[in-house]
């Protein structure tokens, strides 16, 4: 093969002193998770609906910033998985420390719908409230993309259309010249 004959060259720059392999890899930590697989107006703002005490649902942006949001700039940096469980822990532990809530819960572990519905009967905690509500439903929505895209089924067994990206990637990294 002549040097005018070859393929086009793919070339990919890594300035990695320590790891080689990890800018090779998706990071599953909790701000790289939600910045690539949930849409934020802004690169910032998470719109989401949520359903309130009195049955309605109401529409909520909320803003992932550090200096106004305790549960982002805490866990942004920790596995998505680690999220969701620390997430878990800490509403069990609100629930201990507070009657009301505990009453309404009644000793039983809670799922993200039911903690939510919790929280919404809570008018005194508005701004946990808040809080909590945003990144239950972002953890949440981040690991059923995640599980949606492991699967390739989704929370109806129904198959995900995985888009043009596997595509492309797959015809990458198939391809023998790079």
């Amino acid at each position: 093969m002549q040097p005018n004959d070859a393929a086009p060259s793919v070339v990919i720059v890594l300035d990695r002193s320590v790891d080689l392999y990890a800018p090779l890899l998706h990071e599953f930590t909790y701000q790289a998770v939600v910045h690539d697989l949930v849409d934020l107006e802004g690169g910032r703002k998470y719109v989401y609906e949520t359903e309130a005490a009195d049955g309605q649902t109401r529409r909520v942006e909320a803003e992932l910033a550090e200096t106004s949001d305790s549960l982002w700039e805490k866990y942004r940096h920790w596995h998505i998985c680690d999220v969701s469980e620390a997430l878990a822990d800490e509403f069990e532990a609100l629930v201990d420390k507070n009657m009301g809530i505990r009453n309404a819960c009644k000793g039983h572990k809670l799922g993200v719908h039911q903690m939510k519905a919790v929280l919404s009967e809570l008018p005194d905690f508005r701004r946990l409230q808040d809080s909590y509500s945003l990144h239950i439903d972002l953890a949440s929505k981040c690991l059923e993309i995640i599980n949606d895209l492991i699967t390739g089924k989704d929370a109806r067994g129904e198959d995900v259309d995985r888009g043009t990206i596997e595509t492309r990637l797959i015809s990458l990294l198939d391809d023998h010249t790079i």
